[in-house]
């Protein structure tokens, strides 16, 4: 694999963040750029993704839309509006000649005239008056819809199920997808270990670091630091006479996920793993299931 540069991730990233709608996540980012999280972490050491969407000048607020204008639908209804209008004012100079060729009594015309204006009239002003109550509805500010949002209590929120509720959400969910949710929510346990304060064996790499801190002291290790930067552990191991070793740590659960994420084997000297299943490993590898197998006898 081509070793990326600090800059290529950068431009990369401002790529991405301009075909998302939201602030650009590291998954987003990795999805839309195929680079991989080993690589944010070895470029990027002071602070990993966060750094890099600060060098990329990216957002880490939702990105506001756009203001609607509504200029193309107002216009219409305008059109429309004036086009009533003329034909209104054309019916009422229509009536006006039916009136003066009638043989009616010149009191009577002008009273039927009168009727029929003020008839016209009114209904001119309720098209109107509809007019304006639809431009103003469809002219909604977005800065002053945002602002009303963020004064809702949300308690009154969380108390209203349906305001939770996603739009393309069922509002009845299956039985089905009901225990499958059950079964994600329902913790793993690894098997019975009993060592110590640890009633269970690991099952993850975060188990695997927290066993390695219970136990570095008695195994020759001083610890100097944990970050989320490749590689996970800076500490150094003691080699007798008063010597001590660096050595570049890297957690894994088993030690072939090393090998499946794709790290670099220079960048580290020493996989810590519960379950050692690479036997082909280049890096030295401590198997911390023997490790306390052995302490605990």
């Amino acid at each position: 694999m081509r070793k990326a540069s600090r800059e290529e991730l950068i431009n990369a990233a401002k790529r991405a963040d301009k075909k998302t709608d939201g602030p650009l996540s590291q998954n987003d980012f990795i999805r839309i750029t195929g680079y991989r999280e080993w690589q944010i972490e070895n470029l990027f050491s002071d602070g990993g993704w966060s750094e890099l969407q600060r060098l990329a000048k990216i957002e880490t607020k939702p990105k506001r839309p756009k203001k609607l204008s509504g200029k193309k639908t107002i216009g219409k209804k305008k059109s429309v509006a004036k086009k009533n209008t003329t034909t209104k004012v054309k019916a009422i100079a229509k009536k006006d000649i039916i009136a003066q060729e009638e043989p009616i009594a010149p009191e009577a015309t002008t009273d039927k005239t009168d009727a029929i204006a003020n008839k016209e009239s009114n209904e001119l002003k309720t098209a109107a008056v509809k007019e304006d109550a639809i431009i103003q509805e469809e002219s909604i500010d977005p800065e002053k819809a945002i602002t009303e949002f963020d004064k809702l209590d949300l308690k009154d929120i969380k108390s209203n199920p349906k305001t939770m509720q996603h739009p393309s959400s069922p509002s009845v969910q299956s039985k089905k997808e009901m225990e499958e949710r059950i079964q994600m929510e329902i913790a793993e346990f690894g098997e019975l270990l009993d060592f110590r304060g640890l009633r269970h064996a690991p099952i993850n790499e975060n188990g695997v670091i927290y066993l390695f801190g219970m136990v570095s002291h008695e195994i020759g290790f001083m610890v100097e630091a944990v970050h989320a930067a490749f590689p996970d552990c800076e500490a150094k191991r003691h080699i007798g006479n008063n010597r001590y070793q660096r050595v570049r740590i890297k957690f894994e659960y088993k030690s072939s996920n090393y090998k499946s994420q794709g790290y670099d084997s220079a960048g580290a000297d020493m996989i810590v793993c519960w379950l050692h299943d690479w036997p082909d490993c280049p890096l030295e590898v401590l198997d911390l299931k023997s490790a306390i197998g052995k302490l605990k006898k």
